[in-house]
């Protein structure tokens, strides 16, 4: 196939593009897709070195591309491509997964497309994906002159800041729960005495039998003396009231006299 083959698929991949655009413009997004898809398919007939239609006229060329077809080509590519993230990212659903699929292809050509780049960013940013986002917002040793992409990678930071805290405040509740837990008696035991059971702190019965003595005669010893102490006790009280009876009527008789 001659070289105005090629100009002619240019041709056609251009206008295809104008009606995507204009599509874009009247926010008929889904339209815009059909137009961007449409001219790639030239576009990448003439990368192929063949009409879009070849297959089925089974027509095939081996004829060279001029390099100014070329060029024009590769630079349509990446503009389409680019275009196509954009309707996807305006649409009521946006596909996040093909914005950035796209961008990485227009990127690939043309690596100084900063709106490339700030759509891709914008799609992983919309996932979620903070850091790669600000990674790729700021792949660009330009970036800080495209208005759009600042205003976005200080949102990710912020995003990014917003995360770390989070992050942070669930690790001090997790500790402050792990060291407010009551100890357990053994820990009690331990934390007192961390390495000298020696010190550990006897049994009653135990100190008893070091001094010389069991419990039951301690307990027998102690019953004893109580009950000396009681009987002790019962015959003071009754030395108090050997002489109240007479009181205690000579207050009722005053009781009733009242």
């Amino acid at each position: 196939m001659d070289t105005p083959s090629f100009t002619e698929n240019l041709k056609n991949a251009e206008q295809f593009k104008l009606s995507g655009n204009d599509a874009f413009k009247s926010m008929d997004y889904r339209k815009a897709i059909g137009c961007y898809h449409r001219a790639l398919l030239y576009l990448k007939a003439i990368s192929a070195k063949k009409s879009p239609f070849s297959e089925l006229m089974s027509q095939n060329s081996t004829s060279r591309v001029p390099d100014d077809i070329l060029k024009k080509t590769e630079i349509l590519t990446s503009d389409c491509y680019n275009n196509l993230a954009a309707s996807l990212l305006a649409s009521s659903d946006p596909k996040n997964e093909k914005v950035i699929e796209y961008c990485k292809k227009s990127l690939a050509i043309n690596p100084d497309n900063l709106k490339a780049v700030f759509r891709m960013g914008t799609a992983l940013a919309n996932l979620g994906q903070y850091e790669k986002a600000k990674e790729v917002l700021t792949s660009h040793k330009a970036y800080g002159r495209e208005k759009k992409i600042v205003q976005l990678l200080v949102q990710v930071e912020k995003k990014i800041k917003e995360g770390d805290e989070n992050s942070k405040k669930l690790y001090q509740r997790m500790f402050q729960s792990k060291s407010t837990r009551p100890l357990s008696h053994t820990e009690q035991i331990k934390e007192h005495f961390p390495q000298d059971p020696q010190k550990l702190p006897k049994a009653d019965s135990q100190v008893l039998e070091e001094e010389g003595c069991s419990a039951e005669q301690t307990r027998g010893q102690t019953t004893e003396k109580n009950r000396g102490d009681i009987d002790k006790d019962s015959s003071l009280v009754s030395e108090c009231f050997k002489e109240q009876p007479d009181n205690i009527s000579d207050l009722g008789s005053k009781a009733e006299s009242l």
